[in-house]
């Protein structure tokens, strides 16, 4: 059975991260105003933001109709700057897939049950130059997570309902974000955790200090009229909260030089996220595949997991 999101533990010990990767402020477009939707997006990319998160809706696997390749591909040639990230609520989401990346996105992330073949979708992004995503629903269990760490290089947690802007946080998210960062944080690999749904200033900190460190905003940036200052209000909040979480090189190696062993099994090997059931057959595949997206360029990736999914066991 999934394990309960229950909110529970909010002000336990800050989590020390395996690999840190600096923060990154990504705008939701589905908050911006869509008739100067160039303008808009020039603006956030000089207050400081990284990436523009572009929400793809198909009023079938979510209840609205956004935008589509062709949206994304003017807005990428509109300003060179531009950082797609491209979150896929669709299906079937694989002839998609194609289309967004010939356009220029440089990230795609999609849901698992949106395809029959989550492994071969994300193993397309990647086959096509862009970061590959994985995104988890409110209500989704995260068993998928095991089973494809090796495609992924970002985990998106939804802390709403997908379909709508505006939402407000779903406080039981940060459970599940702990789990998650938990889990990866027993690869020494820098997969991201990405947030998306009701950030703003009062709980992108929590957040942060739950182990995210990519930040999806639309309605506290666009609500407000200098776009740069907010970033940088949601910037600050972030990097403070995961400051803690940095692991001393000094500590890292006296912990290694006594016994070298990863918590949760006598032989060092990881476990699952508190929900994921266990595989029914070990998985040759290295999580060594994963990338490094540190410098937010998927053709700059570099591997460094040293773990496998045949290695962990179910919690």
């Amino acid at each position: 059975m999934p394990a309960s999101d229950s909110l529970g533990g909010l002000g336990q010990a800050p989590i020390i991260r395996a690999v840190k990767q600096p923060c990154v402020i990504a705008p939701s477009l589905l908050a911006a105003n869509m008739v100067e939707l160039g303008s808009e997006v020039s603006r956030v990319l000089d207050g400081g933001a990284e990436w523009i998160h572009f929400d793809v809706m198909d009023n079938h696997y979510v209840p609205n109709l956004t935008m589509g390749p062709e949206v994304c591909g003017a807005l990428i040639k509109s300003d060179t700057r531009v950082h797609i990230d491209a979150h896929l609520m669709v299906t079937p989401v694989d002839e998609l897939i194609e289309r967004f990346a010939d356009v220029g996105v440089r990230g795609i992330t999609i849901h698992p049950d949106a395809t029959p073949h989550p492994h071969r979708a994300l193993r397309r992004i990647r086959d096509l130059g862009c970061r590959s995503g994985l995104a988890f629903n409110p209500g989704a269990p995260l068993g998928a997570l095991e089973e494809l760490i090796p495609e992924i290089d970002l985990v998106l947690i939804m802390s709403v309902n997908p379909g709508f802007g505006g939402q407000k946080f779903i406080p039981a998210s940060l459970n599940k974000i702990r789990r998650v960062r938990e889990f990866l944080d027993q690869f020494d690999a820098p997969v991201r955790l990405q947030v998306d749904g009701g950030i703003d200033l009062n709980n992108i900190a929590d957040v942060a200090a739950a182990g995210a460190d990519t930040f999806v905003a639309g309605t506290s940036i666009f609500s407000v009229d200098n776009y740069g200052e907010r970033i940088g209000q949601l910037r600050a909040l972030a990097e403070e909260a995961l400051k803690p979480r940095e692991k001393p090189k000094a500590a890292a190696e006296g912990a290694a030089a006594a016994g070298g062993e990863t918590s949760g099994d006598p032989k060092g090997r990881p476990s699952p996220p508190a929900d994921a059931a266990a595989p029914d057959a070990p998985n040759a595949e290295s999580a060594a595949d994963v990338k490094n997206d540190e410098n937010h360029d998927p053709e700059q990736s570099q591997s460094g997991a040293n773990s496998t999914p045949s290695q962990l066991s179910s919690s």
